[in-house]
């Protein structure tokens, strides 16, 4: 319990107390009779890194939920699409011909959703970041004047997506 408490933050007893009941609500930990279980591992690392950066508990696990509904609408998605453009067409009494293919697509779908979600994030987060991060240096360009910029100064080269440019060691 106290491991888990000093994950998130956890100042005190009481504090590592809440933490823990806390985590087992939300699903991250479960009780069993030799004590308490994660589950995920990684998922609970995620939320402790972003309690560490300051994100507080409450707004990690209400993203947490978000984020639950959220993927589980675009898992419905790639069931539905397999099922409406694959399975459908074979009708009630599927042909034992078609058991090994259908059985390598319900086996490949979890791998290939998983992938096309995660580049589709990978360019989601990129465009997020950069339209944040344009925000936020607009503001502090704003907040300085205009002579902020020294002269000359070049702007950012923007990458594939509008992202900044990797930099390199010439």
């Amino acid at each position: 319990m106290r491991e888990l408490g000093e994950l998130f933050g956890a100042t005190d007893e009481s504090d590592a107390e809440n933490v823990l009941a806390t985590a087992v609500a939300e699903g991250f930990v479960r009780q069993t009779a030799e004590g308490y279980v994660v589950d995920n591992p990684r998922l609970l690392r995620v939320g402790a890194d972003l309690v560490a950066t300051g994100v507080p508990l409450e707004a990690v696990l209400e993203r947490r939920r978000l984020l639950k509904e959220e993927l589980d609408v675009v898992a419905a998605g790639f069931v539905e699409l397999v099922a409406t453009h694959v399975f459908e067409p074979l009708g009630e009494r599927i042909p034992a011909s078609e058991m090994p293919r259908l059985a390598e697509l319900v086996r490949r779908l979890r791998p290939l959703a998983g992938e096309a979600v995660s580049v589709e994030l990978a360019d989601a987060m990129d465009r997020q970041v950069q339209e944040r991060l344009r925000e936020w240096m607009g503001r502090v360009l704003e907040h300085l004047g205009a002579d902020a910029r020294p002269s000359g100064a070049a702007p950012i080269p923007e990458g594939r997506d509008g992202a900044p440019a990797p930099e390199t060691d010439d």
